[in-house]
């Protein structure tokens, strides 16, 4: 059987709700849907205010969406697409926003690295007991500060746990059984 708990939720993380599909900020309490022992993920504000009776009727709309999504992927597969060079993208950004490729490369890795972590601790690979008591600027520094030699002594206890990077797109496939 499956059922929901809630517990309160010190960290304000982003996640995906296992109900609707739909991204959300979890502040304050974290609703978690199990079956028995089992995690199965998050759920968003929303879909507790529509409450349980509404479950079915949400999980059917997300389950057409995303097949309606498979539909469109699978005719785009084995067909050409027409894509103009990056340069050609480049050209058509402002001259002022020209110059950060690297800038946005060094983006996307942080925010890579970011979500790693985000998972690590929304997951309870780290247990909670490792992120309680710390202040969100510990955690800020956690979840974005690349070079450990720059965290503080309070959260040193967390390096071990730097090198478990997560994939998200892995994370967020279903299991393959």
């Amino acid at each position: 059987m499956f059922r929901v708990n809630f517990h309160k939720f010190d960290l304000c993380v982003s996640s995906i709700c296992i109900i609707c599909g739909v991204p959300f900020v979890m502040e304050h309490v974290e609703a978690a849907l199990w079956e028995g022992n089992k995690f199965i993920g998050n759920m968003c504000q929303e879909c507790i205010r529509k409450g349980s009776q509404d479950f079915t009727k949400i999980l059917q709309q997300q389950a057409q969406q995303l097949n309606d999504k498979v539909k469109i992927i699978e005719e785009l597969i084995g067909q050409e697409i027409s894509c103009p060079p990056w340069e050609e993208y480049q050209r058509a950004l402002p001259a002022e926003k020209r110059d950060i490729t690297d800038k946005q490369k060094g983006f996307q890795e942080l925010r890579q690295m970011t979500m790693s972590r985000i998972l690590l601790i929304g997951e309870e690979i780290i247990p909670k007991e490792e992120v309680e008591g710390l202040k969100s600027k510990q955690i800020n520094i956690f979840l974005t500060e690349p070079d450990l030699d720059k965290w503080p002594s309070e959260i040193s206890h967390l390096k071990r746990y730097v090198d478990m990077e997560l994939d998200i797109q892995t994370f967020l496939k279903p299991d393959e059984t």
